[in-house]
């Protein structure tokens, strides 16, 4: 919440009006393996974008009471092979939202249009299109998690509760892709100190930093 009232004060909506993308410290609480290294969730984003896969954005999203939609959209829009527009390729982004409460119908769930839109390009009525297709959106309980292909179609939904809804979000990449429209993961120089061999190498692209 500090960081959210930081953000407010800031006017930052980098996300539309009343959303707010958030680059969460490596610190306390945040920097527990329960959370970026989960023994039930690592195994299957290592199995879809190889061992050597890495964490390369630690934020969260965050829309205010009295947001609206967001656009329909993908989080990577650019080809990622210009010069061969549509070609499919494995994944090689997975981004795993960790919710901070009970996300209801009322509290802003993400919609999704899974069935394969990560391997389509962005139409350029892309709205139109989904408007045809299936979506669904995704109220989750408390401490679940939701893994989703970075280019899957997907948009915020209306917040008409009381309260922010905060939910994490954590990109994790094959090591030759960086994520460069987002701020890498900082840690401190102790913290990285006390991590393990293991962690570390999840982590080996982050952004070290002294403590002031």
């Amino acid at each position: 919440m500090p960081l959210l009232k930081e953000k407010v004060e800031r006017a930052a909506n980098n996300r539309g009006k009343g959303r707010h993308h958030i680059v969460i410290p490596f610190t306390a609480p945040f920097n527990s393996p329960l959370l970026y290294a989960n023994e039930r969730v690592l195994p299957i984003i290592r199995g879809v974008l190889g061992p050597d896969c890495a964490l390369g954005c630690y934020a969260s999203d965050t829309p205010l009471p009295g947001t609206d939609y967001q656009p329909i959209h993908r989080d990577e829009p650019a080809e990622l092979f210009p010069e061969a527009a549509g070609i499919v390729t494995p994944p090689y982004e997975l981004t795993l939202n960790i919710p901070l409460q009970e996300v209801t119908e009322e509290l802003a769930p993400m919609e999704l249009w899974p069935g394969g839109t990560q391997w389509v390009p962005n139409p350029q009525r892309i709205e139109q299109v989904a408007s045809g297709m299936h979506s669904y959106k995704a109220t989750m309980k408390q401490g679940s998690v939701l893994l989703r292909e970075l280019r899957t179609w997907h948009r915020g939904t209306p917040n008409r509760g009381n309260e922010p809804r905060a939910m994490l979000a954590l990109a994790y990449t094959r090591p030759w892709f960086r994520y460069f429209h987002v701020e890498p993961v900082c840690v401190e120089e102790p913290v990285w100190e006390q991590l393990s061999e293991s962690s570390r190498h999840l982590l080996r692209f982050s952004r070290m930093r002294r403590p002031n």
